[in-house]
């Protein structure tokens, strides 16, 4: 039973590592696509273009690191 309970928490976790990779590469993609559309359109908007994009990227990295973290300190719950 706790094999069970482990192989569970390891399939939620893929999942949620999964999904928020495929967010992370879509709003980069998303970005880039917007940067170039303000490259067009507006030149002096990319810089407003930029922060947003590295903010949530930063964003995003930093919930990835902390949710690793959470996956090394787990095991050693009793």
């Amino acid at each position: 039973m706790h094999h069970l309970i482990h192989i569970i928490i390891g399939i939620v976790i893929a999942v949620f590592i999964w999904k928020l990779i495929r967010i992370t590469f879509k709003s980069i993609l998303f970005f880039i696509v917007l940067g170039v559309l303000a490259l067009l359109i507006f030149p002096k908007a990319l810089v407003l273009v930029g922060s947003v994009g590295f903010l949530l990227i930063g964003f995003l990295v930093t919930l990835t690191v902390l949710g690793i973290g959470g996956l090394v300190f787990l095991g050693n719950d009793n």
